[in-house]
């Protein structure tokens, strides 16, 4: 009975996403919600980059080097493996 109780919590409850693809979601919707805004997207743009801008901040406050020292750091090699992989 307990291993049927936990196949079916397993399958009927699946665990909750990930931080990492929470937020890859919330980013993907705020693509689409620019490329859909027609006139607004100006707007929006203004209002999401100042989001985003801050969250980087604290990303980058956050981690021993920052995503800033990241990037600078990393090759072409690694800034296109980056792209490819989030496309």
């Amino acid at each position: 009975m307990t291993a049927l109780a936990d196949y079916l919590f397993r399958t009927l409850a699946p665990p909750p996403p990930s931080p990492e693809d929470t937020l890859r979601t919330a980013l993907r919707s705020m693509d689409e919600l620019i490329a859909g805004a027609n006139g607004e997207a100006d707007v929006l743009r203004g209002r999401f980059a100042r989001i985003l801008q801050d969250a980087l901040g604290r990303l980058g406050a956050a981690g021993s080097g920052g995503v800033t020292d990241t990037i600078d750091s990393a090759s072409d090699e690694e800034i296109f493996a980056l792209i490819d992989n989030e496309l």
